[in-house]
């Protein structure tokens, strides 16, 4: 099994995006959770969490993305999540309402804009 934390990709502005894929699930929601923590450095303004090839999520996920907003909130950087419509994931975090807690776009492009119009 590959590593659930796939990728960190800095962009100007002082934002990342932190890719996730395949299972996020009580057995590696912590290491997860702790990788994407350590991607986030207090100069980091901003993050998408790319969840587009994300197949399966249990609520140690879903917990995790609640944790990981909770901590960008503390401090003062914004996190927005990009999860296909119709995806399994997709369908999971509205159930969970994370859309009334972080802003949902379909795509990593998208959310990053949303991200950057954000600092304006």
């Amino acid at each position: 099994m590959t590593a659930p934390l796939a990728a960190v990709e800095v962009h100007d502005g002082g934002l990342v995006t932190i890719s996730l894929r395949d299972e996020i699930d009580l057995a590696n929601a912590p290491a997860v959770r702790d990788g994407i923590i350590q991607a986030l450095p207090n100069h980091v303004r901003g993050a998408v969490l790319d969840l587009s090839t994300v197949k399966f999520i249990d609520s140690a996920g879903i917990r995790l993305i609640f944790d990981v907003a909770r901590a960008t909130q503390i401090h003062g950087q914004s996190l927005c999540l990009a999860v296909p419509e119709g995806s399994l994931a997709h369908e999971v975090l509205v159930a969970v309402a994370i859309v009334e807690v972080v802003p949902v776009d379909p795509d990593p492009v998208t959310a990053l804009r949303r991200l950057s119009a954000e600092a304006c």
